[in-house]
């Protein structure tokens, strides 16, 4: 019959522990930091001359949020950050590549 023995048990979970904390690599944390989206908004309207009217609107509302947890009256923001994405398509260069990374990565 098996007989139940909590230090064995503990010594067993701690060995196991121990062994998978040295295989592991130390992870570094990166502190990235969430520009609001009315400064990100500001860049847009600097660098692209020509706004599409599908974007438009999208663009003004966006002027007027700070964070991707408000509300633009019954949209969330994340839904017109998003709708701005999708109508952006004919905005490009590097500061399009690198705002519409930024973007993506607040909706997730």
């Amino acid at each position: 019959m098996f007989r139940f023995n909590p230090n064995s048990v503990t010594f067993l979970i701690k060995n196991v522990y121990s062994n998978i904390n040295q295989n592991l690599k130390p992870m570094t944390k990166v502190k990235t930091e969430v520009r609001p989206l009315n400064v990100i908004a500001q860049e847009i309207v600097k660098d692209w001359n020509k706004v599409y009217f599908g974007a438009q609107p999208y663009l003004a509302a966006m002027l007027t949020l700070n964070g991707i947890d408000e509300h633009y009256y019954q949209d969330t923001t994340k839904s017109i950050v998003l709708y701005f994405l999708a109508n952006a398509k004919t905005w490009r260069g590097d500061t399009a590549r690198r705002i519409k990374k930024e973007l993506n990565a607040m909706c997730k």
